[in-house]
Formats: C-alpha cells, structure tokens, sequence
C-alpha cells in the first residue's frame, strides 16, 4: 500500500530475474526463517536474553559481505562494530545486577522461568536468516536508488507471504491461527506493522551504503529492545 501511495509500486516490471530472486530469497530467509525461530526464542526466555545472542548475525552478515560483495573492513569500522555489539550486552548484564541488589525490595511474584536450550538454539537459528538476508538485498538492490527499496520490500513479503500461505494451506494450521484471542493477534499485526515499516528504511539504506556499514547500524535495534 505504502509502495503504491508513492508511485513506486510499478517498478517491480522493472526488476530483472535475478533481482527478484535475491529479494525473493532475503523475504523467506527473514521473515520466515528468521521470524519464526526468532518467535520461538522469545516465547522460550525473553527478548532480553534473545537479543545479545542475535548479535551472531551480524558476523555472518559481514562474512558474507567481505565474502561474496567484496566489501571492505576499515579499522574505524571495525572499532564501531566492537562498540555496537558489546553496548547491549554491557546493557543487560547492568540491568540484571541492578534487579539483583534490589531484589529485597520487591514483593515476590510468580517470575517467569526461561528454558534456555531451546531459547539459545532457535535465537542462533534466527540470526542465521536475519545476518543472510541483508547480503540477499544488497545482491538484489545494489545497482538502484532509494526509491526502490518499497517495491524490493514488496518483491520480498510477497515471496515469504506465499511460503506462509502455503503452509497454512493445512486446516490444522489455520484452525490453530483462528483459535487466537484476538488481543494475541493485535499484538502480532502491531509487530508486523512496526517490522514493516522498519524493513522499508532498511531496504532503502542498502541501496546506498554496504552491508558492512548497515549491519552493525541495524544492531542498535538491541538498545530499543532492553529499554522498551
């Protein structure tokens, strides 16, 4: 809809075959690889303690950039990478001894207890498809200006859209989906809508700068994450 208000949505004619299909393959490797392990993770010990672990991704971001785009890791940019990285991880590990040394304070209430085998392993599966996916848009957007990340974001949730749909082609899966309360499901479409508009900016920027330069910007998303 966004694409189509700003008179980009057209486009997408002009997207060769591959360009396509590097978008294509960066909307199912982020939004449903990435997503939905990274559902898990959450749900299995929090967000807190899903994000430092989901720094793994920019690793294989820039692996792959250096790898595959021939990208190139300035000293400065190393340096920001390092202080990108630990500040939230420098975060957590405060916030968590502060909650310690009050912990008197506060009247005992039912804590929610994480299972971190399972949190860890699917928060190391989703930065799999959240470090891959940026290198896909940069293949797919390179060559372009800004104005084409709204439709290569479109090209991209039309193709993982289409892996969902196909997936919930089982009755079981929809009769899941439906059994919602529909307060769980306000909060799923606020996520998604926040996501999107995220990914339009996010599209947009690898137009422009490298993966290199990107990736360890897109991690400051872990500051939002512990502060909210």
């Amino acid at each position: 809809a966004i694409a189509l208000i700003f008179g980009v949505l057209g486009r997408v004619t002009e997207f060769s075959t591959a360009t396509i299909m590097w978008l294509s393959l960066s909307g199912i490797s982020h939004f449903v690889w990435g997503r939905y392990w990274n559902y898990r993770a959450v749900r299995a010990m929090g967000a807190n303690l899903v994000g430092p672990v989901q720094q793994l991704s920019i690793i294989l971001s820039l692996g792959l950039a250096i790898g595959v785009l021939d990208e190139v890791l300035t000293p400065l940019r190393m340096l920001g990478i390092v202080l990108v990285v630990g500040g939230p991880i420098a975060m957590l590990r405060g916030r968590t001894g502060a909650k310690k040394e009050n912990a008197w304070e506060a009247p005992a209430k039912a804590a929610f207890t994480p299972k971190y085998a399972e949190g860890y392993l699917c928060a190391a599966l989703s930065s799999t498809g959240y470090g891959t996916s940026s290198v896909l848009v940069r293949l797919g957007l390179a060559d372009t200006d800004p104005a084409a990340g709204l439709p290569g974001v479109f090209v991209a949730y039309l193709a993982a859209t289409l892996v969902v749909g196909a997936a919930l082609a089982r009755p079981s899966q929809m009769r899941h989906v439906l059994s919602m309360e529909v307060s769980t499901m306000g909060w799923f479409s606020l996520s998604g809508l926040l996501v999107g508009v995220s990914h339009m900016f996010r599209y947009m920027a690898l137009t422009i700068i490298p993966v290199t330069v990107a990736a360890p910007l897109q991690q400051t998303q872990a500051i939002f994450r512990l502060l909210f």
